[in-house]
């Protein structure tokens, strides 16, 4: 790639922080909750991963992903990247509109959450959005119930404001 858009040292970071980061979920939110068998959208981790890209200030590649997601939102419908459907795989037609949906509406619950807060010695404090991934990838919880739970809002009324939010 002349241009070193994929094959230089800040796209192998990136990819080590999004590969990294679906180690670490299935780890915590599969293993560790002792949940066999798939029983979440695929979109959801990809979601999880593309926001590790984001916070880890690794995310030059997911500026297209959320760009996919924004310009092709009207193809896209919360559960399209909530939902579970065995033997679902990846939506080829749709993949970057999933993606990039599934990573703003996290990046949306995070920052809706406090997003990331630093103290004056420079460190991250636990009651933003930190908690809130930490309490998402060790709850047992798929992303509906979960989403619903962290937010205290109906389903119906979390996916409004979120698209109302994108909107803006």
């Amino acid at each position: 790639d002349p241009d070193e858009k994929i094959n230089s040292p800040t796209a192998y970071a990136e990819l080590i922080a999004h590969e990294f980061n679906h180690s670490v979920y299935f780890y915590r939110k599969f293993l560790l909750n002792e949940i066999t068998g798939v029983t979440e959208n695929i979109y959801v981790t990809e979601g999880m991963s593309g926001l590790a890209q984001d916070l880890t200030g690794f995310n030059r590649g997911n500026q297209f992903v959320a760009m996919a997601g924004m310009t092709e939102i009207s193809s896209v419908s919360l559960p399209d990247i909530h939902r579970y459907t065995p033997g679902a795989g990846y939506d080829e037609a749709r993949d970057g509109a999933l993606r990039g949906a599934s990573y703003l509406f996290l990046r949306y619950l995070f920052d809706q959450a406090g997003g990331e807060i630093m103290d004056d010695a420079g460190n991250f404090e636990a009651s933003c959005g930190s908690q809130l991934l930490h309490n998402w990838i060790n709850s047992p919880l798929t992303m509906p119930e979960l989403a619903v739970e962290v937010t205290g809002l109906p389903y119906g009324e979390l996916a409004a404001n979120w698209f109302t939010a994108l909107a803006l």
